[in-house]
């Protein structure tokens, strides 16, 4: 099994939130259609990208417990879990166990309504995404209380595995693209990225998220996404 510790912890405000909701905010502007058709190799005979069937479409997040000390789930609660799409915070926490274990949640100061929340404290015990034989961080965003995206973090050597398990299980090869990208070196590392669409849902992967080293997955739920904001308020002027 593969997984990272220690997790850094930032705002809602960060780069993270603000990279879902700019993504999000292209899916909206240019149209669903426009963004699965960005990558003419996947394409059928018709000019189209297929959608991934509604009954293969991502329900939500499946959620594994798992602790480095050993330390069990918390007592009468099922260590695997599955978070549906617009299940509210209060819901999550009967869920989970109140009071802990509990992600520590960060509202944002420029996306309104936008919370993210972060498990925590690996060596007590905390919930991560559950892929089978493997799982990774995860972090979860509330649009107005209600649960409507997610991100995972994973080791980029594990990007094939994880593409892999998504294609198997969306039924779908997805539009992909491949590029480059560099650190702030000047290195340069291939890049590829491979995005899944459905009427309800879109999945988003990329081999190298905001590290080099660590791969990103992204998985939305759009009925709700599309109420996020998708650009930031203005600040507070420093006088």
């Amino acid at each position: 099994m593969t997984f990272s510790r220690g997790t850094k912890l930032q705002p809602a405000g960060s780069a993270q939130v603000r990279r879902v909701l700019a993504l999000i905010g292209l899916f909206f502007i240019v149209g669903k259609t426009a963004v699965a058709e960005a990558s003419p190799q996947r394409r059928t005979s018709s000019g189209k990208t297929p959608l991934v069937a509604s009954s293969l479409e991502p329900k939500g997040l499946r959620l594994r417990w798992f602790s480095y000390t050993g330390k069990s789930a918390p007592e009468g609660i099922d260590p695997r879990q599955m978070w549906l799409w617009g299940v509210t915070k209060p819901e999550l926490l009967t869920q989970l166990g109140s009071p802990k274990p509990w992600p520590l949640c960060y509202k944002s100061d420029t996306y309104e309504g936008v919370e993210r929340c972060i498990f925590s404290n690996p060596d007590a015990g905390t919930w991560y995404a559950d892929f089978g034989d493997d799982f990774y961080e995860v972090d979860a965003q509330f649009f107005n209380g209600a649960f409507y995206t997610y991100s995972v973090r994973f080791p980029e050597h594990k990007f094939d595995f994880v593409k892999q398990t998504l294609k198997a299980a969306l039924k779908h090869a997805g539009a992909s693209s491949v590029s480059t990208v560099s650190n702030r070196m000047g290195a340069k590392f291939d890049q590829e990225t491979v995005l899944w669409l459905g009427q309800r849902t879109m999945v988003y992967l990329e081999q190298r998220g905001d590290k080099v080293d660590e791969g990103l997955l992204q998985v939305t739920f759009l009925p709700i996404a599309k109420l996020a904001p998708v650009q930031p308020k203005a600040g507070k002027a420093p006088f």
